[in-house]
This record gives C-alpha cells, sequence and structure tokens, in this order.
C-alpha cells in the first residue's frame, strides 16, 4: 500500500476528513476520466463569509422522465444578496460520505428518491473578496428521479432542456455536460428492478436475517471463499451487481480500492450501512453501460447473467465487463428448472416470496459455450460449485492487453 493509500485511510479514522474526501474526489476523476470545471469569480463580503463555512461541495442535476434537468432559485436567505438560479447542492460536513451528502440533498430539497446517479465533472472555484480568495473543492453529479420536487418554503424551481445564459458559478458547464449526458444516454433505467428492491425491502431483511443464516455455511460462504482467493492480489476491485451482499466490503479488508455498484440506490442504502472502511466507493449504474474509464485489477460480475432479458444485453454486459476489468470473475446459478429438486425449490422461493426479476438461466454447456464465445481470445478458468441452492457456474476470465 503506498503512503498516499496508508495517509487517507489514517485520515479518515483521525478525524482529517479534508484529506479523506480530496483522496476519494480524485479516486472518481481517475477511474471515470471526469473533466475539471475551473471557476473564478469575485464576490460580495456577505457570501464570502458564508462560503468560508465549508470547503468541499457537492452539485446534484437532478433529472426527469422528460429528460430535463432542474434548477431552482432559492428564497432570500442569509447567504444571498441576490439569489441566482442554480443547480442545487450543498457543502459536504463532516463526517459525511460522498454518498450521504447526495442522499441528503436530494431528499432534503427536492423530496424525491434517486434511481439512478452517475459522477459528471470534478469542480473547483475560487472565489475573491477583495483582497482575499477561498478554494471550494467538489463533485458534479447527474440524479435521475421520477415524480414532482417538493421544494423548500420561497424556492422556485423549473425543469430545462436547454442551458439558460444565466447560472450562477459554474453551473452552466455542469448543466451542459448533464444534459449532453441525457441525450447519449445508451440505456433506460430499468424501474421494474428497483421498484422490485424497493418494495421488498423488509423481505430482504428477513431473508438476510433468519431464512438464509442456517443455509449460508454450506451455500454463500463456499463461494465467498473462492472469490477471495481469486482477488488475493487485486489492488482495485470492481463488483458490478453487488446487491446488498457484503462481499465485497470484506475484499476490500486486502485492497486500495474498491467499488460497489448497483443498479439500486436504495439497496445500496442498506449496504452503506454495514460498511466502515474508507477505500470503498458505492456507485449506481446499470451493469450493461458502465461509465468507468480505467481498467479493475478484478471485476465481479455474479447472479447478473440471468437477469438479462436478450442476448443483445448480454453481449453489452460482456463488452463492458471487457472494457474495465483486466481479471473478470463470471458467477450465475446454473438453470434451477434443469438442475436438483433443492435448486428448484430456492428458485420459487426467491421468484414468489423475494421478487426475483431474473428469468433468463443457462445450463453448464451453455454457459461455457457462451462465455468461451465471447471471451474468445482470453484465457478461461471454469468451475463448479455445488450448494443446498444450486450448482453456481465459475468463470475466471483473464484478457489479453
Amino acid at each position: 500500500m503506498s503512503e498516499q493509500d496508508l495517509s487517507h485511510i489514517l485520515a479518515n479514522i483521525y478525524g482529517d476528513s479534508q484529506e479523506y474526501i480530496e483522496w476519494v474526489i480524485e479516486r472518481y476523476r481517475e477511474y471515470y476520466a471526469l473533466p475539471i470545471i475551473t471557476k473564478t469569480e469575485e464576490i460580495t463580503p456577505r457570501l464570502f463569509q458564508f462560503y468560508r463555512r465549508g470547503q468541499h461541495f457537492i452539485v446534484v442535476a437532478i433529472s426527469n422522465e422528460s429528460n430535463e434537468v432542474l434548477i431552482v432559485k432559492e428564497a432570500n436567505r442569509d447567504h444571498h444578496d441576490d439569489s441566482p438560479w442554480q443547480l442545487i447542492g450543498s457543502f459536504i460536513k463532516e463526517g459525511e460520505t460522498i454518498e450521504d451528502v447526495c442522499d441528503r440533498i436530494v431528499k432534503s430539497k427536492t423530496k424525491l428518491q434517486i434511481d439512478e446517479i452517475e459522477p459528471l465533472a470534478v469542480v473547483k472555484s475560487e472565489f475573491k473578496c477583495q483582497d482575499r480568495a477561498i478554494l471550494h473543492y467538489g463533485l458534479a453529479f447527474l440524479v435521475y428521479t421520477r415524480g414532482t420536487p417538493t421544494l423548500p418554503s420561497g424556492d422556485l424551481g423549473v425543469y430545462v432542456a436547454q442551458c439558460p445564459e444565466q447560472l450562477a458559478y459554474s453551473n452552466k458547464e455542469i448543466l451542459a455536460i448533464a444534459l449532453e449526458k441525457i441525450n447519449h444516454k445508451k440505456t433506460f433505467v430499468p424501474y421494474d428492478e428497483i421498484e422490485i428492491s424497493r418494495s421488498h425491502a423488509i423481505k430482504q431483511f428477513i431473508h438476510k436475517m433468519i431464512i438464509n443464516k442456517p443455509f449460508d455455511r454450506l451455500s454463500s460462504k463456499l463461494l465467498r471463499e473462492k472469490v477471495k482467493k481469486f482477488c488475493e492480489k487485486a489492488d482495485t476491485i470492481l463488483d458490478v451487481a453487488c446487491g446488498n451482499d457484503t462481499l465485497i466490503l470484506e475484499l476490500a479488508r486486502n485492497a486500495k480500492f474498491c467499488v460497489a455498484n448497483d443498479i439500486s440506490w436504495s439497496t445500496l442504502q442498506q449496504l452503506r450501512k454495514k460498511n466502515s472502511l474508507p477505500n470503498v466507493v458505492f456507485t449506481n449504474h446499470n451493469a450493461t453501460d458502465l461509465p468507468f474509464r480505467k481498467k479493475f485489477d478484478v471485476v465481479l460480475c455474479k447472479n447478473a447473467l440471468h437477469h438479462m432479458h436478450n442476448l443483445s444485453e448480454l453481449v453489452d454486459l460482456t463488452k463492458v465487463l471487457k472494457n474495465v476489468g483486466s481479471k473478470i470473475i463470471l458467477i450465475d446459478i446454473e438453470n434451477p428448472l434443469k438442475s436438483t429438486l433443492w435448486a428448484k425449490i430456492w428458485h420459487e422461493y426467491y421468484v414468489r416470496f423475494l421478487g426475483d426479476r431474473g428469468r433468463y438461466f443457462l445450463t453448464r454447456d451453455e454457459f461455457e459455450k457462451v462465455i468461451s464465445h465471447i471471451f474468445e481470445n482470453a484465457i478461461i478458468t471454469f468451475d463448479v460449485v455445488s450448494t443446498l441452492k444450486g450448482n453456481y457456474m465459475c468463470a475466471v476470465v483473464e484478457t489479453r492487453t
């Protein structure tokens, strides 16, 4: 582990949260290849006093189902002389993570729920007042939502599909990037999967804490130990469909940087509550359209293949995995309808009680043929782990550069 990585972990433990936040922002910039927006602006003494309250911030571009973005004009409060139109945002408070701030901003300022979220840019703003200056450093995100926002009393809000001429600070540049992202988005938000995660949250809790525990040692732990061996030498790890599984948190104990990704932000909220490690970032992307621009040492993709609706989605998923991982670990349950009696029983339980939406299962022979064809120039090792829940098919793919 490098001195910089060790420094940021110790900073988080011993209270220098400023250094930790900057380390996280840099990881976002590095793995998403984010543009850096810089802005210098002269402000009033009153506003300068307000901006001295914080240094790091988050700006959020909230998109609706019509592909428009929300801008607001805040009521004249203690920090504004003349409030301009702007995107919503906030300082990062002591002890908050990036994900905490995004949650707080969207919930407190619009009462909406996050369906999907994606980083847009790193933002550096220098504010000057007479002979004084202060530097703010933060991230801008694009958030997909549904419904009508409820704004704080006195605030005005409007959705726009084009950039207005007058927006505060770096908001015009951020909004332009957000609208470009929206207009070129390749995949739609899978609302059916998101709603199942929200509506079955209590059942998921019952499953995790009560029903699944007796079977954990005979099924989940077998897979976990195998995955841990595959990841022993990995410094960076991405779990593309982590759900509320704590495996990525266990892997993070021996890695420098890990990303826990899932299509459901509400499911990630549950997992975040279990995390105490500073080297884990939680992201919310469709697995078939991951926007990472730097490869991870290991990419883990478990129980996602049977959620692909057709061959096109399956091919898209594997193309993305090739782009983001040097070593890819694919794990999926063998077609339960052509497997053991226990596999059939567990399948019915997952579908009827937990609302699992996956329907497109492969047999072991089909799994190996598909993976071999898609990764034809890679080194592939196949394996099967037999459990009470069924047979889990595994493929370790090492891509050639």
